[in-house]
């Protein structure tokens, strides 16, 4: 395993100065004071990770930089100055530390702190301003574009030495995975290598759930662009949406996540899944209060039912109210629940909401079938937010 990477580097020249010299003393108070810069870094690292990080995982490399932009799932996200940051290293104010190990990489600043699996990174390279750009997926989000700008003077004569380490460790990581799942990540490589990094920052967010739609051997720009949803009311998705609402039900997380892979396995196209959910959850709301809620009947269905919940997503009451906000309309911008996270945490909420739902499933079906034609293609070929009620 590599050893963390000094941020400045070695002194230039195949020889050091004679002992004694005061070149000597100088380059050897260089070399220390890298040395605890690098042990700095990685403490500051750790502490920022908190378990993210276990004691024995080893840091391949750090790199730290100025945040210059971040987008996730279409959205741009907010720059946040550290304060911890700045507590910690004193001269790191305003800075993002990258780190990485051989399974994971993470971004960590005070106020944004992410990760990702290290065979996830598709794309780690220069831009034409000389930023680092990284394009990677996270669990529910197919695709999250950050961007730094280096500060240290290390490795002046190659720039990128830094992400050609990455890559080269991430290759090594994905020798390990099965074949067909080698070869699902370099088709996501090449789709997204097919755009321009100022193409990438941006695609719509409709591109951005398709990514896992178009079959892996047609996976490039023209398939992305061409791509139509489903015409037809999916029977098999509706099957597994049911068994997934009735696992969420019995309080049976296994059973729910079960449910939930399969349409990863089963069913072709992605981004379907929460416009189904979107549908039955709102009509289920509505037809429980005879009306359009307000906010407070979210937020009181979201006290009364968060245990539930709990049970199947281990998650808590304001996330369930989140995702009831989202469905009406109501969520704030920074609140919204989108993509894969929303058909999740919308079936949970419509089985913890249903009394009965073999039956009161029964009866949202031939609504939704009728709705989905007309309607439900547009909102996944959008990629829009789930419209105000139903």
């Amino acid at each position: 395993m590599l050893p963390v990477r000094r941020l400045i580097g070695r002194p230039s020249g195949p020889i050091y100065p004679a002992v004694g010299t005061a070149r000597h003393n100088a380059l050897v108070a260089s070399e220390r004071n890298t040395q605890a810069s690098g042990r700095q870094l990685e403490w500051a690292a750790r502490r920022a990770a908190g378990g993210a990080l276990k004691p024995d995982d080893v840091i391949v490399d750090i790199e730290v930089g100025k945040l210059k932009r971040y987008r996730d799932n279409g959205v741009d996200k907010p720059i946040v100055t550290p304060k911890l940051w700045a507590r910690a290293i004193p001269i790191a104010r305003g800075l993002m530390n990258i780190a990485y190990t051989r399974e994971q990489v993470l971004f960590l600043s005070d106020g944004l702190a992410l990760n990702c699996h290290i065979v996830w990174v598709h794309r780690a390279e220069l831009d034409h301003d000389n930023r680092q750009v990284f394009a990677f997926a996270r669990r529910d989000r197919p695709l999250s574009i950050l961007a730094i700008e280096p500060i240290g003077v290390r490795d002046s004569k190659q720039p990128s030495a830094f992400l050609d380490h990455l890559l080269a460790v991430r290759d090594q990581e994905r020798t390990r995975l099965p074949e067909a799942a080698r070869e699902r990540l370099e088709d996501l490589d090449r789709a997204l290598r097919s755009r321009s990094i100022d193409e990438l920052w941006d695609l719509p967010a409709h591109h951005l759930e398709l990514w896992n739609t178009v079959p892996a051997n047609s996976t490039d720009t023209d398939s992305l662009d061409s791509f139509e949803p489903e015409q037809a009311f999916s029977e098999q998705r509706w099957r597994i949406l049911c068994d997934a609402t009735a696992a969420a039900h019995a309080g049976d997380a296994a059973a729910f996540a079960a449910a939930l892979m399969r349409l990863e396995t089963e069913v072709h196209a992605d981004g379907h899944a929460g416009a189904y959910v979107w549908y039955m959850l709102c009509y289920a709301v509505t037809d429980y209060l005879e009306r359009r809620p307000e906010l407070e009947d979210l937020q009181e269905i979201a006290r009364y039912r968060h245990r539930e919940f709990g049970r199947v997503v281990r998650l808590d009451a304001r996330a369930l109210e989140d995702v009831l906000r989202t469905a009406f309309g109501m969520a704030a911008a920074d609140r919204q629940v989108t993509g894969g996270s929303f058909a999740v945490l919308g079936v949970a909420a419509l089985g913890v909401m249903l009394k009965d739902p073999l039956t009161q499933l029964a009866a949202i079906k031939p609504h939704l079938a009728d709705w989905w034609q007309p309607n439900g293609q547009d909102m996944v070929r959008a990629g829009k937010a789930p419209p105000r009620g139903v």
